[in-house]
């Protein structure tokens, strides 16, 4: 049966289905329906302009050296990598897929949703959400870079890493909110780079290849700051003091510059809160060593 040009639109649903573990492949119907998809990105563009569907769900690995733009790429039922090769990719929606390569100095306009970025992903740009990062990442120049809910993801557990780009003449704005993990800065280093980032949990370590510009830091304990900066603006106002910060802060307030002594009380020893006027101690030698605190 020879279905109808409209039958056969409909049988895509929206979605042009790319799996490179496929055998066969072309950019005629029904390839790149759910039951016949395509095996490479050449024949998904040739359908994409033919059928004018901005849609496509990936299983496998594409090798990206075309030029693309408008378009939604989402995971399918199974692992779906995306390898960048700096063409330039604008207006793009990109979820569940792993990322690596270069993503283009001139590419714009561009969303990431619970996708994973690998060790060694360059010119990162637009915005980010849910997402993980494996490794060093670097910012694009004259860019403004938004990273939501996203967290560090290793083997090693070792940090992942925000690189501003080593020129010294770039610019570019950097908001992360909600960060999770342990997370490195650095080549913040010319007056027209800045980052602003909050913490959910975590640690940062601000390396001394940040030579200028501006970073604020909100969400952690001062203990689980690291500032090795050389020239740069860090702002840590933004964060909460440490517990161990928070209760000696409390137990010098509760003291209130005295130490309480009474000869009836069984309160022996220099730790809080004997001393206090809820815990006097009992003899001057513990009394002078609260003192001496």
């Amino acid at each position: 049966v020879i279905k109808s040009e409209m039958e056969q639109k409909l049988e895509y649903g929206g979605i042009i289905y790319i799996n490179t573990n496929a055998t066969e492949s072309g950019n005629d119907y029904p390839f790149g329906t759910s039951a016949f998809p395509v095996n490479n990105a050449i024949d998904a563009q040739i359908l994409r302009m033919k059928l004018a569907i901005n849609r496509f769900r990936l299983i496998g690995h594409i090798d990206l050296h075309e030029d693309l733009n408008d378009f939604y790429i989402e995971k399918g039922s199974g692992a779906a990598s995306v390898h960048l090769n700096g063409s330039i990719v604008t207006d793009a929606e990109v979820h569940g897929i792993i990322i690596s390569g270069d993503i283009g100095e001139q590419s714009s306009g561009l969303e990431f949703e619970n996708c994973t970025f690998t060790d060694g992903v360059i010119n990162l740009e637009g915005k980010v959400k849910n997402s993980a990062f494996m490794g060093e990442f670097m910012i694009k120049n004259n860019s403004f870079v938004t990273i939501i809910d996203s967290y560090t993801l290793t083997n090693d557990m070792t940090p992942a890493t925000l690189c501003g780009c080593p020129n010294e003449e770039a610019s570019m704005s950097i908001n992360v909110m909600g960060y999770m993990g342990a997370l490195r800065i650095k080549e913040i280093n010319s007056p027209t780079k800045t980052v602003d980032i909050g913490f959910e949990s975590g640690s940062l370590h601000i390396l001394n290849s940040n030579t200028d510009g501006k970073i604020n830091v909100s969400g952690l304990p001062y203990t689980a700051v690291l500032d090795e900066s050389n020239g740069t603006n860090v702002d840590l106002t933004g964060l909460p003091a440490a517990h161990e910060t928070l209760d000696s802060t409390l137990q010098t307030i509760e003291y209130g510059d005295r130490i309480f002594i009474s000869s009836s009380s069984n309160n022996t020893g220099s730790e809080y809160p004997v001393g206090t006027h809820a815990a006097p101690v009992n003899n001057f030698h513990d009394a002078l060593q609260i003192a001496l605190k």
